[in-house]
């Protein structure tokens, strides 16, 4: 058995349709091992966490420096 294209009827019940599944506009369902496949909860990659991490960290400095560089600034015109 592999993946069927489901839908909820109107008593609640999930029932399958023959709909194929590249059409299907409701619920997928799928079998255990086909889940493991998935790419849907995959883990990052270490690069994508290495980079998340580097912009998460780099933005806030980035914008203090900034800001502390304009105050510098305005401050030499008063």
């Amino acid at each position: 058995m592999s993946a069927l294209c489901v839908q909820v009827d109107v008593n609640h019940f999930v029932v399958s349709t023959t709909t194929p599944i590249d059409q299907c506009t409701s619920y997928v369902l799928l079998e255990s091992s086909e889940w493991g496949g998935s790419s849907v909860w995959a883990i990052p990659s270490a690069g994508d966490v290495a980079a998340i991490w580097g912009f998460a960290f780099s933005l806030p400095v980035i914008v203090f420096l900034m800001a502390w560089s304009l105050g510098v600034v305005l401050k030499m015109f008063k």
